[in-house]
């Protein structure tokens, strides 16, 4: 069994946890993403193993293999999801970026040209929008396999880059702590929003609420044209994850094993989520409720997080 259930026991001391289920990939975790019910999971070995939420089981596995025989393994950069097609960002040796599209039916491969590009998503079934490291915007024609249009957000780098569900605007982050709204559908950018005054590592956005972590020990958080900051403590805040409502908040800072759950809309603390793992390399929640976190090993544990 892939899966195992756990009783989920609250231990006599404040904010110690359980997982209540963990399930096990066939090698290390590298990160995990989640979309519409399934857990997008790449490991070390290449392979992108995909658990369904809803059937609580491993549903299916692909592998990438190397483009040149090279013995360096394929690592998987990002990975989106739309209308049933699949989005996967693979860098190859000499850092060579590789975009696959997979559909039930089909698998196109396309080699991008540039060791630059950071991130990849739809932005409809015909155009994927990738991001590079130097902070250009490149919307790629799967028809042509050529670029139709580009342009550069800043001359700060890159950091995370996330999408709204209706796929109507794009929110990229920049190390200047800067967090840019920009409008897929009429090609202009919304807004820019300063949420910390130094490097950020990721953001997450959901129901128009943005958070976000950075060097500066703080956690950035966006709502209702209100930007405020939670300090974290002596040390950077290297993750986050937000709610699908966007009214919880969750975060890691450098110690990569406890994860802080607060309220978006006042900033207090709700939870503290000791959990066994030493490498957290990513989190999401699933509900209100659950959050799922991953490491660089072979468990991913389920958390009740109130």
């Amino acid at each position: 069994m892939r899966a195992i259930l756990f009783i989920l026991t609250i231990f006599g001391f404040v904010f110690a946890t359980e997982p209540f289920m963990s399930i096990q990939t066939k090698s290390n975790v590298m990160g995990i993403t989640y979309i519409n019910d399934k857990i997008y999971i790449a490991t070390q070995d290449s392979v992108l193993e995909i658990y369904d939420t809803k059937s609580a089981s491993f549903k299916s596995e692909i592998k990438f293999q190397s483009t040149n025989d090279s013995e360096i393994k394929p690592q998987i950069i990002s990975v989106d999801e739309y209308a049933g097609a699949l989005a996967v960002l693979v860098e190859q040796d000499y850092g060579k970026k590789f975009l696959y599209v997979i559909t039930k039916d089909d698998k196109k491969t396309y080699d991008l040209g540039n060791e630059g590009i950071k991130r990849a998503m739809f932005a409809n079934d015909k155009t994927v929008v990738l991001a590079s490291i130097s902070n250009e915007i490149y919307f790629f024609n799967l028809k042509t396999a050529n670029i139709d249009e580009s342009f550069k957000i800043s001359t700060a780098m890159l950091s995370d880059m996330k999408m709204d569900p209706s796929r109507k605007t794009l929110v990229i982050s920049a190390e200047s702590g800067n967090v840019y709204f920009y409008d897929l559908q009429n090609r202009a950018m919304k807004r820019i929003v300063e949420l910390h005054k130094d490097n950020m590592y990721s953001i997450s956005y959901k129901n128009d609420v943005v958070i976000s972590s950075g060097v500066d020990k703080s956690i950035g958080v966006f709502r209702n044209d209100e930007v405020r900051n939670l300090r974290y403590g002596d040390s950077a805040v290297l993750g986050v994850a937000l709610s699908p409502d966007g009214n919880i908040g969750a975060y890691f800072g450098d110690d990569l094993s406890n994860v802080h759950i607060f309220n978006t809309k006042d900033l207090k603390s709700l939870n503290t989520i000791n959990t066994p793992q030493t490498t957290i390399n990513g989190m999401a929640f699933l509900s209100q409720n659950v959050l799922v976190t991953s490491a660089f090993d072979k468990n991913i544990y389920f958390w009740k997080v109130k």
